[in-house]
């Protein structure tokens, strides 16, 4: 990782376990978050974790601490899964906030594999914080996958989210995973249509 986190002793460890059918999978990890003295804390870049609305607001955290664990189910040509994480981010002295924050996030999801060209997947995210500040956040996402070569693929994903609460810097605000796009409002809609190849 890059940002705030570079040269101060990131600590993670991870494991996988997987047993025909099912695969269980879980990791923590630990940051301090540099020198509280150094003008760089609570900056941050769309490569780094204080970059949407959700969490930026905790940038200047003295320690966060990240617990990850996930189970996911093959049967046949059906996929079903589920993930559930809690962050921490602790203030220290050179903090902007004064009372730790934390996060429980959980997600399911189901995949299927309708035709050896066709998939399809659909996801539900639920996000409540607590401590410093509180808001709950729900995403919904639908994928569609197609294969008309073996190097080429079509693909199609439509996602809604809304959020309720504050996030320590006023309203809470929905932002899509992995979309890089503030909306600056309660809800955020996204529909992604594309085409790749691979050469």
């Amino acid at each position: 990782m890059s940002d705030s986190l570079t040269g101060q002793y990131p600590v993670g460890v991870a494991a996988n376990y997987a047993a025909g059918p099912l695969t269980l999978a879980g990791g923590y990890f630990r940051s301090d978050n540099g020198n509280g003295a150094q003008s760089t804390r609570g900056t941050g870049s769309a490569t780094g974790i204080f970059f949407t609305p959700v969490n930026s607001a905790y940038s200047s955290a003295g320690r966060f601490n990240i617990a990850r664990t996930g189970v996911a189910f093959n049967a046949g040509n059906v996929t079903v899964g589920g993930y559930y994480s809690f962050s921490g981010y602790l203030p220290d002295g050179f903090s902007t906030f004064s009372q730790a924050e934390r996060y429980n996030n959980g997600e399911v999801f189901v995949f299927w594999q309708a035709t050896p060209a066709t998939s399809f997947e659909l996801g539900y995210d639920y996000l409540k914080s607590h401590g410093d500040s509180s808001a709950t956040c729900h995403q919904l996402t639908l994928a569609a996958d197609y294969l008309p070569g073996k190097r080429t693929d079509l693909y199609a994903s439509a996602s809604y989210g809304h959020a309720s609460g504050s996030n320590g810097s006023g309203a809470a605000q929905a932002v899509i995973a992995d979309s890089y796009a503030d909306p600056g409002t309660s809800h955020q809609e996204l529909l992604i249509v594309g085409i790749r190849h691979r050469f």
